[in-house]
Parts: C-alpha cells; sequence; structure tokens
C-alpha cells in the first residue's frame, strides 16, 4: 500500500489484475497512475506477483494485500452504464467511499489517455502518413508512456509494429547520437522494450533497448538489455551486457550472481589485476 496517500487499488486487465499506484503532479495541477504490477494464478492456482517497477519487485506481498482488498470489494465489481443513473453504485454501501472517487478518476485519466492514443494512432498509422521517423520523438515517447502507464500491451504491441523499425533505424543512423533529440529517442525505444517485454516478446524488447543504449550509455537501459537477454534465454547476450555494465559500474548482487552462473572456463573477470 502507498504510505501518506491514497492506496493503491486494483482493476481487472489483459492478462489478470494490475495493480496501479495514483500519484498526484502538483506542478502540472493533476494525478497520473501508473502500473506497478500485474497479478496472475501461477503454478497449483497460487498468486504470481508479475513486476513492473522496482515498488513490487521490493515488495510483492504489498501487491498481493491490494488484490485481496479489490476482490473482497463490493463497489470495484460493480456493473454501470454511463448513460443509465439507476446503474450508479450507491457510495452509502461502500466499504471506503474514498475508493468510488479514486476509480472514478482513473477512469478519466484512462479515458483521456485513449483519446491522446487514438490521435496519435490516427496520424501515425494512416496509409498516406510520412515515416515514423520524421514524427517528434517526444509525443512518441508520450503516447508510449500512457501504453505503459495503464498497461495497455496489446494496444502497444500493435503500435510498437508500426513506429518500432523507424526508431531503430533512427537510432542507427549516422552521428545519432549526438542529436539533441537522442535522449527523447532513447526514452522510447526503452518505453516501447518494456511494453514488448510485458508482452513476451523478449527478443524483440531486447533489440529495442540495445537501440536506446546506441543514443546514450544509461544503468537502467543496459539492466533492461540484460533482463531481456535473459528472459529470451541469449547467454551471449547476457555476458555482453553484463561485461558492458561491469566496466562502468559494479555490478548489484542479483547481476553478480547471473555473471558467475554465466561464466566459462578461461574467462577474464573485469575488473581483476592480472
Amino acid at each position: 500500500m502507498q504510505t501518506g496517500g491514497i492506496a493503491d487499488f486494483a482493476v481487472q486487465g489483459e492478462t489478470g489484475i494490475d495493480v496501479f499506484r495514483r500519484m498526484d503532479e502538483a506542478a502540472q495541477r493533476r494525478s497520473r497512475f501508473e502500473c506497478l504490477a500485474t497479478v496472475t494464478a501461477g503454478a497449483g492456482d497460487a498468486p504470481r506477483v508479475i513486476a513492473h517497477g522496482p515498488q513490487a519487485r521490493r515488495d510483492p506481498d504489498a501487491m498481493l494485500a491490494t488484490v485481496a482488498r479489490f476482490r473482497a470489494c463490493t463497489i470495484a465489481p460493480h456493473r454501470m452504464a454511463l448513460g443509465d443513473a439507476r446503474s450508479f453504485p450507491d457510495i452509502g454501501f461502500a466499504e471506503d467511499p474514498l475508493a468510488v472517487f479514486v476509480y472514478l478518476d482513473f477512469l478519466r485519466a484512462r479515458m483521456t489517455a485513449d483519446m491522446a492514443v487514438q490521435r496519435f494512432e490516427d496520424e501515425t498509422l494512416r496509409a498516406d502518413a510520412p515515416d515514423p521517423a520524421q514524427t517528434d520523438p517526444a509525443q512518441t515517447a508520450a503516447v508510449l508512456r500512457l501504453l505503459v502507464d495503464f498497461n495497455r500491451v496489446a494496444r502497444g504491441v500493435a503500435l510498437c509494429e508500426a513506429v518500432l523499425p523507424a526508431l531503430i533505424r533512427a537510432a542507427e543512423a549516422p552521428r545519432a547520437a549526438a542529436d539533441r533529440r537522442a535522449d527523447v529517442r532513447a526514452y522510447g525505444l526503452r518505453l516501447a522494450g518494456d511494453l514488448l517485454m510485458r508482452a513476451g516478446q523478449a527478443a524483440r524488447a531486447l533489440r529495442a533497448f540495445e537501440a536506446a543504449l546506441m543514443l546514450g550509455e544509461n544503468r537502467f537501459r543496459r539492466r533492461r538489455a540484460i533482463e531481456a537477454a535473459r528472459a529470451a534465454a541469449d547467454a551471449g547476450a547476457m555476458r555482453h551486457h553484463l561485461d558492458l555494465f561491469a566496466r562502468r559500474w559494479a555490478l548489484p548482487g542479483d547481476l553478480a550472481l547471473l555473471r558467475a552462473s554465466l561464466r566459462q572456463p578461461g574467462d577474464a573477470i573485469a575488473g581483476a589485476t592480472p
């Protein structure tokens, strides 16, 4: 549960129950939502927490507790029609009246995001649309961020099909890393990789993360490439990205263990003195 604010809450998503956090952005006078994890049925029907960020990785039990509250909530599964006042929930019967307003705010934010995504799709996916590489990379990244935040994986993958090849071409262009928009292009590629990872397309996600790294070295991007390589069972890519990580930064415990498990006879240890 989020401390000092509105509690995390859950929504039935595409592949399981998604756990969300509502965050106030005072400077923009608005709130935004972020999907922290997806909880699915695991082996023997035991719940499985698929973490989408560090909060869920640090505290998977908190994600399970949020899902338990969701399942016990009488308001969350209430069916209503926007045009039928008779179907509106009776807040007097809600265990937590504030939850009604959180879900309504979530609906408003998601519909607003859908409008932004739809406009982008209409402009980008039409038959006579210009090359996606010519689209403002900040606009592309903003739309991909909305899809990640609301965990709209199926829609996100469909959009990646259209824009990712062009994003990778732009990253591979001569002097792309020196372009003033390189960082925002890299951010868009990282978001595309995140969507593909959530869709189980690890090899394609790895390609997106590697293209992002062409535009600038970054500890988080390098870790995401390692995670994608691991999910894709690509031992060569894992060793490659772990070695590059170790040249710049101390390996955290989990990555050090992974690297040790991949070490082959005769491998040199980065940082060791002869």
